[in-house]
């Protein structure tokens, strides 16, 4: 990211969380429903703690992200389209998307959870950095 010499403005986006433990389908939607918010926060005080001294550096409101997205009817589920980045990063005046698919499943007797990251640059829809984070 080129913070001295353009602003930049990330938007936190958690495009799926899935959990393998099998549950009931009510209990699912309670724990992604309250996992989400957890996430978005997580990351967004990961890109804070990394570039919050930057002047031209700034997060997107979470709440204006979901506002457009539930307006607009965004279905995120799996891949973000390059013009569905486009179009969603103009409206949250967002310059970047962050995008997480998160995975929590039952492996060698624990729990894990796995996050996979991608920063899209909003105006080419390219993916400009990848991570897969491992949580334990």
């Amino acid at each position: 990211l080129m913070l001295d010499e353009q602003h930049v403005r990330i938007a936190v986006i958690i495009e799926s969380i899935v959990n393998q433990e099998p549950n009931d389908e009510h209990a699912m939607r309670e724990w992604e429903r309250a996992e989400r918010p957890q996430l978005q926060s997580n990351l967004e005080q990961v890109f804070l703690g990394f570039f919050g001294g930057y002047k031209k550096f700034g997060i997107v409101d979470r709440n204006a992200i979901n506002t457009i997205m539930t307006e607009q009817k965004f279905q995120i589920s799996g891949a973000v389209s390059p013009s569905m980045a486009k179009q969603l990063g103009a409206m949250a005046g967002a310059t970047h998307l962050c995008l997480l698919n998160f995975t929590r499943a039952y492996k060698d007797g624990a729990w894990k959870d796995i996050g996979n990251m991608r920063l899209l640059d909003v105006e080419s829809g390219n993916v400009v950095a990848a991570q897969i984070m491992d949580w334990k």
